[in-house]
């Protein structure tokens, strides 16, 4: 099964994404690799995975922090001006203010945990390696054990869903009707003596 991945703007709340059944499926593989959660982070929608993931739409312009357990209720850190972003969240949510509240709370939350991070050491994987070095050694340092979410990603968010399927069959079958209108069209102009041009297909 893989995450929906809807149009943003469409999106109820963050329980459309986080179905029972998919928070089963990540607590699945979260104990099957040994992990205490998956902490999921965002800033400025610049983890597409966490925004997959969570639905996350909308302009973003404070830290968020949402932990899936291996055991119990997510937890999500969300800025007080921003609780709008995580509306239905199946789980508790600890608001902050300001960065010392935020570490105080991401430290009370990580401490002592084996946590999946869309990390990748050295820069191995560059497309899975979204959360910054600053947020990793934030958590190394809040007492967190960073681990790489590279398999709980390709599980869960980078397969497409039997939609998305469909819309990539139907486009592949449209440009395959285009490209062949262009071949057609190529030849209708050899057939005729003319010269073919860009501009003119």
């Amino acid at each position: 099964m893989a995450l929906d991945r809807r149009a943003r703007e469409d999106v109820v709340s963050v329980a459309d994404y986080l179905t029972p059944e998919v928070l089963a499926r990540v607590r699945k593989m979260l104990v099957e690799l040994q992990l205490d959660g998956w902490l999921l982070f965002d800033f400025h929608g610049m983890n597409p995975v966490a925004t997959r993931v969570l639905g996350l739409g909308g302009l973003a312009t404070r830290r968020l922090f949402v932990l899936l357990p291996a055991a119990g209720k997510p937890i999500a850190l969300a800025h007080r001006i921003e609780q709008h972003r995580i509306a239905g969240f199946p789980g508790e949510v600890r608001p902050y203010a300001a960065w010392r509240e935020l570490e105080q709370e991401l430290a009370r939350l990580v401490s002592g945990k084996k946590l999946a991070v869309e990390y990748s050491a050295k820069d191995a994987v560059p497309y899975l390696d979204r959360v910054p070095a600053g947020v990793v050694e934030l958590l190394r340092a809040s007492g967190a054990e960073v681990a790489s979410s590279a398999e709980l990603v390709t599980a869960l968010a980078s397969r497409w869903s039997p939609e998305e399927l469909d819309h990539h069959r139907r486009a592949a079958g449209l440009l395959k009707e285009i490209a062949l209108a262009g071949f057609e069209r190529v030849r209708q102009w050899y057939a005729e003596g003319a010269t073919p041009t860009e501009q003119g297909l």
